[in-house]
């Protein structure tokens, strides 16, 4: 099991990495195009309120995606280095 100070840091490593601005939820037009149906279907008053909620739940969306994903590959070459798995 990975630590979570270890996969906080490898997840930091990614944000600031180039990469981050196009794969991320966040930063692309994903989380724009989100908002805008968000604040048309509660008003921009309520958005106000509620929006750093709403960007919590996208950072821990996004960080569980990382997660999963960073574990995956860990399992996944090591059972290459294994010899199972072959690609």
């Amino acid at each position: 099991m990975i630590k979570n100070d270890v996969l906080q840091t490898v997840f930091e490593l990614w944000v600031n990495s180039e990469e981050y601005k196009e794969n991320s939820a966040l930063e692309n037009e994903c989380y724009e195009r989100n908002k805008k149906r968000v604040k048309r279907t509660v008003g921009e008053d309520i958005y106000d309120k509620i929006s750093d909620d709403i960007i919590d739940l996208a950072y821990d969306a996004e960080m569980a995606g990382f997660d999963n994903g960073f574990r995956y590959g860990i399992m996944f070459m090591n059972g290459i280095l294994k010899g199972g798995d072959r690609v």
